[in-house]
């Protein structure tokens, strides 16, 4: 849950739901109840409003800070570091930042290993959809089975719904029990390209190259905060006119062009009266663009039928070439003076005998010149 949208009753919610948080908050309303050991840790707490917070000892910070509970952490130290407005600053200040105002059991230890996880270079999952040409792209914490099954329920399916097949190169991940139980609940077949041949699913493959070169452009000399930037670029090309299917892949999946930030006040007037596009105009929007893709794919088909024509034509002078250096290279010269004894080369046809039996020279004769 993102922090910003958290209310009173949410924190407590969610502090119920973590076993410790409710050990001290029993320790605190019920001291005869806990042992010796957490009913002394306890009173380093204080509870308001139903919300649990325990009680700073040194100068710098509130007074109170909030426990947060297990399932808060992560999005406390995004919040705190990888947010924009949060300058990715390195381990010692996000550390200070986030303890002037939160606790929780191993919080130093706990914040050094993780921002060591993410300042390490984290790969990014890519999903394209090849009928329209739609991106969906996420920079994941690491390459195991948890962040690739929760990429493909929450960028995937609750956004799009099941796919039918799902295409993927064989890595671990994508071989592992977590992902293929994850998609066979979700009715979805997996499917994998041939073995170091990433053409296979070229249409990713391109994708990331054109991802590549947009963030390079954006990100820091460092590089640290090139995944800031990755939701732009993601949306730039969802917005962006593709050669195949000559539409948007925005167009394809939502039925309209988007509006943009400088067409929001700069055409305000125009869009008064923009009605929503029918389900029938979605509909011929995609059965158009799947015939540009069937004529794009035309075109490739009759220019890569070409360049096989091509380069067979030139396989074959090559050869002749070839054959050319090394008959050449064996072959002599001969030749004959007026009075030389030679055989003939004379073929002859016999009814009922192969020519290939048949003698092929006769001789000898005196050659006359």
């Amino acid at each position: 849950m993102p922090t910003f949208i958290a209310t009173p009753s949410d924190i407590v919610h969610l502090q119920a739901e973590d076993t410790r948080i409710q050990d001290i908050i029993a320790a605190i309303t019920d001291p005869d109840s806990a042992g010796p050991a957490l009913s002394k840790i306890s009173k380093k707490y204080e509870i308001k409003n139903g919300i649990l917070y325990r009680r700073n000892d040194n100068n710098n910070g509130n007074p109170l800070l909030l426990v947060i509970p297990l399932n808060l952490r992560h999005e406390i130290l995004y919040t705190n570091h990888n947010d924009p407005i949060s300058g990715h600053l390195a381990i010692a200040r996000t550390l200070d930042k986030i303890r002037r105002k939160f606790y929780w059991d191993g919080l130093k230890k706990w914040i050094r290993k993780n921002l060591e996880e993410v300042d390490q270079e984290k790969p990014v999952l890519v999903a394209t959809d090849y009928a329209t040409r739609w991106v969906e792209a996420k920079a994941i914490p690491s390459g195991k089975a948890e962040p690739v099954a929760k990429f493909i329920v929450e960028q995937i399916i609750c956004r799009h719904g099941s796919p039918k097949y799902l295409l993927s190169d064989r890595g671990t991940v994508f071989l592992s029990k977590m992902v293929t139980e994850v998609l066979q609940l979700l009715g979805t077949q997996s499917i994998f390209t041939t073995a170091y041949k990433p053409s296979t699913n070229g249409l990713t493959e391109r994708f990331n190259k054109t991802l590549a070169d947009m963030l390079s452009l954006y990100t820091s000399t460092s590089q640290k905060d090139w995944d800031a930037f990755l939701p732009h670029c993601v949306f730039a090309y969802n917005t962006t006119i593709q050669e195949s299917t000559r539409f948007t892949p925005f167009k394809l999946v939502y039925g309209r062009d988007p509006v943009l930030p400088d067409e929001a006040q700069l055409l305000q007037e125009m869009f008064t009266n923009y009605g929503v596009q029918t389900q029938d105009t979605v509909l011929r929007i995609r059965e158009q663009a799947q015939k540009n893709i069937q004529h794009q794919q035309q075109r490739d088909k009759e220019r890569y039928d070409k360049k096989q024509r091509e380069q067979a034509q030139k396989n074959i002078q090559r050869q002749q070439q070839r054959d050319k250096e090394r008959y050449d290279k064996k072959h002599r010269e001969v030749s004959f003076n007026i009075g030389d004894k030679v055989k003939v080369r004379t073929p002859l046809r016999q009814v009922g005998k192969s020519e290939k039996l048949l003698p092929k020279y006769f001789g000898l004769v005196q050659h006359r010149g």
